[in-house]
C-alpha cells in the first residue's frame, strides 16, 4: 500500500542533516562521552543528552493495561455471544421438530369422512384407492387417498373426494407451493380462488366450475401446517336436472377434512 504521508516532512536524498548541537566538555566538567557514542574530538557529533526521566512510562504502562483490559473484555463478550447463538440455535432446533408424521399410517383413507358426499350421491363406487409412500433419499414422505360415490351408478352423478399429503423433507420447498402455483395461478370463466386463515400457516381455496348439460365442479383447500402440505379436492359431476353444488356448500366440507388429517398426523 503506498505511503500516504506527504514526503516533504522528509528530507531529501544527498541533503545535509540538521546541525546537532555540540556538546560543550567545560560546562560538564570534561566528562568521557560513552562508548559506543560519537566523540568530538574525531569530528564526529557528539550524541544527543538522554532526556530527563519522565512519567511517560508510567503512563505507556497504564494505557497498556486499559488496551489489555478492553482486549480481554470483547473477548467475553464475543464468547458470551457465540454461546448465546449456540443456545439459540439449540432451542430452535427443539421448535424446528416436526410436528407431523405418517408414522404409524397404514392407510391413508382411515380419515377420510365421506358423510357429506352421500348428501348428492349415496352408491359406493370402486373399493377406496390409497398409497403410502414413507420418508426416503428423495422424500419426505407422502400419502393419498381416493374415494367416489355415484347414484345408482349414474355417472352424470358423481361424488368424489380425493386428499393429498406431502411432508417437507430438509430444506426443500414445501410441495404447498406447487399446488398453490398451479391452481390459483389459471384465470378464465369459472375459476376462483381466494385465501384460507385459521388452518395452518398459509392456506388457499379454489373453485373450478364448467359445463352446460353436465356441470363439473372442483373446489379445493390447500394448506401448509409446519412440515406438511394438505391438499383436499372435492368433485362432482351432475347433470343440469338434478340439484347442484356450490361453493357455500362444499367449503366447510373441505375445510374439516383438512383438520381431519391434520389431527391425524399430529405426533402423540
Amino acid at each position: 500500500m503506498a505511503d500516504s504521508q506527504d514526503t516533504g516532512d522528509r528530507p531529501a536524498v544527498g541533503d545535509a542533516e540538521p546541525t546537532v548541537r555540540q556538546h560543550d566538555s567545560s560546562a560538564s566538567g570534561g566528562a568521557r562521552s560513552e562508548p559506543g557514542h560519537g566523540d568530538a574530538s574525531r569530528g564526529h557529533p557528539a550524541p544527543r543528552p538522554y532526556p530527563p526521566p519522565s512519567n511517560s512510562g508510567r503512563t505507556g504502562w497504564i494505557i497498556g493495561g486499559i488496551v489489555a483490559a478492553v482486549v480481554v473484555l470483547g473477548i467475553g463478550v464475543g464468547v458470551g455471544a457465540l454461546g448465546a447463538r449456540s443456545s439459540e440455535k439449540a432451542g430452535n432446533a427443539v421448535a424446528e421438530t416436526p410436528i407431523y408424521s405418517m408414522d404409524g399410517i397404514d392407510d391413508a383413507c382411515g380419515s377420510v369422512d365421506t358423510a357429506p358426499l352421500k348428501k348428492w350421491s349415496s352408491t359406493p363406487g370402486s373399493p377406496p384407492e390409497h398409497r403410502e409412500d414413507r420418508p426416503g433419499p428423495d422424500g419426505g414422505g407422502s400419502l393419498s387417498c381416493r374415494i367416489g360415490y355415484s347414484t345408482n351408478g349414474d355417472p352424470l352423478q358423481e361424488a368424489r373426494i380425493l386428499v393429498d399429503v406431502d411432508f417437507t423433507n430438509g430444506s426443500a420447498p414445501p410441495y404447498y407451493e406447487h399446488w398453490d402455483k398451479r391452481e390459483t395461478g389459471k384465470i378464465g370463466p369459472g375459476l376462483s380462488s381466494g385465501k384460507v386463515t385459521g388452518l395452518g400457516s398459509q392456506g388457499y381455496w379454489h373453485s373450478e366450475v364448467s359445463g352446460d348439460l353436465v356441470t363439473d365442479t372442483s373446489y379445493i383447500v390447500c394448506v401448509l401446517a409446519d412440515n406438511v402440505s394438505v391438499h383436499v379436492e372435492l368433485q362432482f359431476v351432475r347433470d343440469r336436472d338434478v340439484s347442484q353444488v356450490s361453493g357455500a356448500d362444499l367449503d366447510p366440507i373441505a375445510r374439516a377434512q383438512v383438520r381431519r388429517t391434520l389431527d391425524a398426523l399430529r405426533k402423540k
